[in-house]
């Protein structure tokens, strides 16, 4: 059996004349932190897109765990996703927005009432948060609720887009750790769409390097910094080749 979980393979999406992503494949591997990094209009968007089912790609094909799925529906993928303003409903408290999809699914009760709080305790936190609405919780605390319902269905993989992006450094920092331990605690494949690159250096086993719908490289952190592929790929990590210069 292949150690990859998700294969893309030459996908292709035009809008007009202008190619959002053009030949693009690559393999994400069971239980890794794979992240897609790049500018506005790299194809990063239109990516995450195309695996998730929202969008239908021209060319090319899409694996999960060997099994095509370019034309499968959104429901029958397996796939959860966290969007950048972490998609909670406001209306539902945070045990109705965990329990959601499993409600969805038609799940026994105590099952239900198990997950949500077993995802709760994994997270970190307390149970009487349970009653709790969207606005009441702080930004961090979102975050964790959104990660929280996207695990209850125990995907087999999660999609994450920009999930950084609207934290300040002290919540990026109580996040951090809960993203990084996804593959371990829950045996989950992730990928994230990040925007700077040092995030993604923070966070990701590998990183895939996306210019104008193209990928330049895909790499571990270490490779990218000892060896990037092409100029754009090395003007992208030199904030991060700044912060690990020693202030003197």
């Amino acid at each position: 059996m292949s150690e990859n979980l998700l294969t893309v393979e030459r996908l292709t999406k035009r809008y007009g004349q202008a190619a959002a992503l053009d030949d693009v494949s690559f393999t994400v591997k069971k239980r890794e932190r794979f992240g897609v990094v790049g500018e506005s209009g790299s194809g990063k968007t239109t990516l995450l897109r195309c695996i998730l089912g929202i969008t239908v790609p021209d060319q090319g094909k899409v694996f999960l765990e060997e099994k095509e799925i370019t034309h499968t529906s959104v429901e029958q993928r397996g796939i959860a996703y966290v969007p950048q303003d972490f998609g909670l409903f406001p209306h539902l408290n945070v045990e109705q927005n965990i329990a959601f999809g499993l409600k969805i699914r038609k799940a026994p009760v105590q099952v239900i009432k198990s997950r949500v709080e077993a995802l709760l305790s994994a997270m970190q936190l307390p149970q009487e948060f349970m009653q709790r609405m969207p606005r009441e919780l702080s930004g961090g605390q979102q975050q964790r609720v959104a990660l929280a319902r996207a695990l209850a269905i125990s995907p087999k993989l999660l999609l994450l887009d920009e999930p950084l992006s609207n934290l300040d450094e002290a919540t990026k920092d109580e996040v951090l750790p809960y993203l990084r331990t996804l593959n371990d605690h829950f045996g989950t494949t992730a990928i994230f769409v990040i925007h700077t690159m040092q995030d993604a250096f923070d966070l990701c086993d590998r990183i895939g390097v996306f210019h104008r719908g193209r990928v330049l490289q895909i790499a571990t952190p270490h490779e990218l910094l000892g060896k990037p592929a092409t100029p754009e790929v090395s003007r992208l990590i030199t904030s991060v080749r700044q912060n690990q210069v020693p202030h003197v």
